[in-house]
């Protein structure tokens, strides 16, 4: 039997990318699927998918940004599946402007997707994990919840908020004796998943397989680890922090880091 026999694995953002990726490979080992999207042609289209690999599958409609949709798929998933083994937040969107550039409303819909959704669905599992003593929770944040990038503000904010926010989560149940409810965060490098077209990657960090980033997560979970940094110089960006700011800002000069979205384009409406 493979360790996601027969899991109960909610998915957010699994129409596309590593979403629809790790969904497809959860299929492989027949783990029980609830698949949740904004879109809902690509969601229906994963989830047959998943299906036809002979997963029990099931396709969510949910706007991750919108509190009603998040307690609906919340409440839909239970009655479908009866509970949550293991819980993947990795929805997410990037506007991809200048901090003087940015409108109200896009800085605050960035920071839904991104954090506020992912952590208030995690809210709304956590408690039957807790009683269970057993489950998963998995946040898929970003390199970029690790360093700075112009260009991407708000990008930055929401994955540095999936980073404190999963740290936190990870010592409080640790503090409560919760110790069979595992905590993972995920920090990859850029994903070629064409969510950012025009992007260049910064030197030493090419832009990673999706294929690559949904295995290693998979595997990291099998393995219960706390953390998922990868490429291995993703390791290693907590230290720089630690340096001078002119040091740290002459470092993304050199790496190229800060001309990384200088070509981005915006996907249109």
């Amino acid at each position: 039997m493979g360790y996601f026999e027969n899991k109960r694995v909610l998915i957010t953002g699994a129409a596309t990318g590593i979403g629809r990726l790790m969904a497809l490979m959860l299929a492989d080992e027949k783990a029980e699927l609830a698949l949740a999207d904004i879109n809902s042609e690509k969601l229906e289209t994963a989830r047959k998918d998943c299906s036809s690999k002979g997963a029990a599958a099931r396709a969510y409609l949910c706007d991750i940004s919108d509190k009603n949709d998040i307690d609906g798929l919340a409440r839909n998933v239970i009655r479908d599946f009866g509970r949550v083994d293991i819980l993947i937040n990795n929805a997410g969107m990037v506007k991809g402007k200048y901090v003087h550039e940015y409108e109200f409303d896009e800085i605050k819909k960035t920071m839904e997707v991104n954090f506020i959704g992912g952590a208030y669905l995690t809210r709304l599992m956590l408690p039957d994990m807790m009683k269970r003593n057993d489950g998963h929770i998995v946040n898929v944040a970003s390199a970029m919840g690790l360093t700075p990038m112009p260009r991407m503000g708000e990008y930055v904010a929401s994955k540095f908020a999936i980073v404190g926010f999963t740290d936190t989560l990870r010592m409080e149940m640790k503090k409560r004796g919760c110790t069979g409810v595992k905590i993972l965060c995920v920090c990859p490098a850029g994903i070629d998943t064409g969510m950012f077209p025009g992007y260049k990657a910064p030197l030493l960090t090419p832009l990673l397989r999706p294929e690559t980033v949904a295995r290693e997560t998979l595997a990291a979970i099998r393995k219960n680890k706390k953390q998922l940094k990868i490429p291995l110089i993703v390791k290693f960006i907590p230290l720089l922090r630690t340096l001078p700011p002119g040091v740290q800002d002459a470092v993304g000069r050199v790496t190229g880091l800060i001309n990384s979205m200088d070509y981005f384009e915006r996907k249109k409406k």
